[in-house]
């Protein structure tokens, strides 16, 4: 689907599948973003609970919501919000996530600065259902910033089996 928006810097896309429980929170923290040349693609693959109501609840101009009219499942959903997007770097975001204030704008300034890097992470905090911190990533991190090459770091999460999806993931498309 074709839309008239401007072209913006980065594409926030969130599938989503009867995730009302989280998905307010979810967005508002992208909404509450200190970097602002985003959009929000929420993408929802047909639930059956309430999701797609507090979804539409939300009025903000980076909001864009589609629903899928049939089931397409969390890789066909991540795919969908692919072919929507129409920034130049593209996030996708969990619907039980919550991203940092300044998540897009470290992201980006990282990206601008280095031409070369086509894919950013940050590391995590697990936290409750409370919002108090009960951990942090799953696979040992680096304390500090830094560039590594790909295969590299592709190597070595495949070694320690420990491949996960990351809502703090921003490539370049």
């Amino acid at each position: 689907m074709e839309r008239d928006d401007p072209k913006v810097k980065v594409s926030v896309c969130l599938p989503t599948y009867n995730g009302a429980r989280f998905i307010h929170s979810a967005i508002e923290s992208v909404l509450n973003q200190s970097f602002a040349d985003f959009e929000l693609i929420v993408c929802d693959d047909a639930s059956t609970d309430s999701t797609l109501e507090l979804v539409c609840g939300i009025h903000d101009e980076r909001l864009h919501v589609y629903r899928n009219s049939d089931r397409l499942g969390l890789v066909g959903n991540w795919n969908r919000c692919l072919e929507l997007i129409s920034g130049d770097y593209v996030v996708l975001m969990h619907q039980d996530d919550l991203m940092h204030v300044n998540n897009l704008a470290h992201k980006v300034a990282l990206l601008d600065g280095y031409p070369a890097v086509g894919f950013v992470y940050s590391n995590i905090r697990r936290i409750d259902e409370s919002g108090s911190v009960i951990g942090g990533h799953w696979l040992p991190q680096a304390e500090t910033d830094l560039i590594e090459p790909g295969m590299e770091c592709f190597q070595r999460l495949v070694l320690q089996r420990k491949v996960r999806g990351e809502s703090s993931k921003l490539s370049q498309f």
